[in-house]
């Protein structure tokens, strides 16, 4: 209880010591000159991983503190590269700002191993992405299926890195489920008419990630019992049969889409209950584990 207080207290005072130091440049940067506001933001990433490097040495029983401290540090080299950036007006495109600043932080997570690095290394890779893809700084010149083809990219490597901690080659649960739906929001944004239209390569797409969705039902109620993958793909499977079905009825809207919706929403239904009863005859769960993932199956399919 004494180490949890411990822990607490010094996670509070440095978060504390990091709003001090930003309410600082906040309120004062415009009256500082270029040298000054420089090295003020050099000496802010200095300062933190010298303290890293203190404690280290100092307090070797006390892990937690170092790599406290060192992830402070890293938050403090983001802050120090979007201070030159604006210092020198560099006009950079905000990825190449989260790239530089997701190298020394995927490196720390190798070496520490602490989770914290991991949760931001995988944050700053998604921000790298998602900035590259869709530009902040200038309009973007690609193309309907180059802007496709990038968005399913940058699904695969999310699906890669939850394969990848799934087989323990890393450990990070949070990163895993984050990764794992972050597949899936990125193929049901796809997946939506007004994305990029109606290309034979977003219909590809979908038939992929119906079959991907379908797939994931038998492996994790099958294979590999997994009450919480099983719920999110049973989510998924919802909102992409219900996104689908509006995004016909608003595409061909006339006096048959009510009755059309009331046959989808009876149908819905009926297959939902269908797939609920398959779910407990076919899962090889402990009784359990079957109940949960029932009530998962029935509030997913509720929403």
């Amino acid at each position: 209880m004494r180490e949890k207080l411990v822990r607490l207290g010094y996670l509070l005072g440095l978060a504390l010591v990091l709003s001090g130091i930003l309410y600082f440049f906040a309120s004062n940067w415009q009256g500082f000159d270029r040298y000054t506001k420089i090295a003020l933001s050099v000496g802010l990433m200095l300062l933190f991983y010298g303290s890293a490097f203190a404690v280290r040495k100092l307090l070797p029983q006390q892990a937690f503190l170092s790599h406290w401290t060192l992830l402070a540090g890293a938050l403090s080299f983001g802050l120090s590269i979007a201070l030159l950036s604006q210092i020198y007006n560099t006009h950079a495109e905000s990825y190449w700002l989260f790239l530089i600043w997701l190298v020394p932080v995927i490196l720390f997570s190798l070496f520490t191993k602490y989770q914290p690095f991991y949760v931001l290394s995988f944050v700053l890779f998604q921000f790298t992405m998602a900035f590259f893809i869709s530009p902040t700084g200038t309009v973007s010149q690609r193309g309907e299926h180059e802007t496709l083809l990038l968005y399913a990219g940058m699904a695969f490597v999310n699906l890669l890195i939850f394969w990848i901690i799934k087989k323990k080659q890393l450990s990070s649960p949070v990163v895993m489920y984050a990764a794992f739906c972050l597949f899936h929001y990125i193929f049901l944004t796809v997946s939506l008419p007004d994305f990029t239209g109606s290309s034979s390569l977003r219909i590809g797409l979908i038939i992929f990630y119906l079959l991907f969705l379908l797939s994931s039902f038998f492996y994790f109620s099958k294979v590999e019992p997994q009450r919480s993958f099983l719920g999110i793909s049973i989510v998924a499977f919802a909102l992409f049969v219900i996104e689908q079905f509006f995004s016909f009825i608003f595409k061909h809207y006339a006096e048959w889409s009510l009755f059309l919706a009331l046959g989808f929403v009876i149908l819905f239904i009926g297959a939902s209950v269908w797939f609920v009863k398959w779910l407990t005859a076919n899962t090889s769960a402990q009784k359990t584990s079957l109940r949960v993932i029932k009530r998962i199956a029935v509030i997913g399919i509720t929403a």
